[in-house]
């Protein structure tokens, strides 16, 4: 289940259908096709490259967090947590300052050289969640949260914003795996504010409320969207496992049966055994 929990964290690709254009040679464009058509082992030679074209120090941040994404999605967590972590600005370094004591960036809109570090320390701590880090993920997620100014930034451009939610998933997700189900459900639920019915955050919350025998919650929070008919198959299927602990096995069926086959049923109810078990 706690893989279940991972596989949320996983990023969508946009696809192009063709190669970089005669004008868009140089290697920092063909670097960004290449992670754009899922070519991750171009990118990482492209975005080399670049980096040793490059004096800009914005420039060197984006390479060095495409390197770092390049190697994530090549399960190559090791090197992206070494590309996510070089060069990393003071003020984001975690022993710096004492926890409690992280001041927000006093702006109104990240700069792309702010943003690229961001998008590297997300990267950190996704990496170590993959490593199995979970106490690192947790700390590197919080420092995100800590340093993003989110009271700076109109709600609109803020429910948009890729770098907070990711930081609040990896931050629960963290959480979850070290049996913190309480703390977990407290980051969701503040998450939901910002993010409202985001659907990730939703499918994590039940998941976390699953994890810590509160079937009946979880339930709660699914079915009304299972009814709305926007769930997911990812929703349903947490729907169903809450359905079954609650023995509600044959509406749990009802749920999910287009997305799973019997056998991968059985397995869910095994794994929820085995949850009960851990009482």
């Amino acid at each position: 289940m706690k893989k279940c929990l991972l596989l949320l964290l996983c990023w969508s690709l946009v696809a192009c259908a063709s190669g970089p254009g005669k004008q868009q040679t140089s290697a920092a464009s063909r670097a960004q096709w290449a992670f754009k058509n899922a070519q991750y082992a171009d990118a990482i030679r492209y975005y080399k490259q670049a980096l040793l074209d490059t004096q800009d120090n914005t420039a060197t941040l984006r390479y060095q967090l495409g390197l770092a994404r390049s190697n994530y999605f090549l399960s190559r967590y090791e090197k992206a947590l070494y590309w996510a972590l070089l060069d990393q600005p003071e003020w984001l370094q975690l022993d710096k300052l004492e926890p409690g004591l992280v001041a927000p960036l006093q702006v109104e809109q990240l700069k792309p050289q702010q943003q690229a570090a961001l998008g590297k320390l997300l990267l950190a701590a996704r990496a170590h969640m993959q490593l199995g880090h979970a106490s690192e993920a947790q700390r590197y997620a919080q420092r995100l949260l800590d340093v993003f100014p989110r009271q700076a930034i109109p709600l609109q451009i803020l429910r948009d914003e890729p770098l907070l939610l990711n930081a609040y998933l990896v931050l629960g997700v963290a959480l979850d795996y070290q049996q913190q189900h309480a703390q977990a459900q407290v980051v969701y639920r503040q998450a939901l504010k910002h993010f409202l019915g985001h659907l990730k955050l939703k499918n994590n919350l039940a998941l976390s409320l699953l994890f810590d025998h509160q079937a009946g919650q979880a339930v709660a929070l699914l079915l009304p969207v299972y009814e709305a008919g926007i769930s997911t198959p990812r929703i349903r299927n947490t729907l169903a496992m809450a359905l079954q602990q609650q023995g509600q096995t044959e509406r749990a069926w009802q749920v999910v049966h287009e997305d799973l086959t019997e056998q991968q049923f059985q397995q869910n109810q095994q794994l929820l055994k085995q949850l009960e078990g851990s009482k």
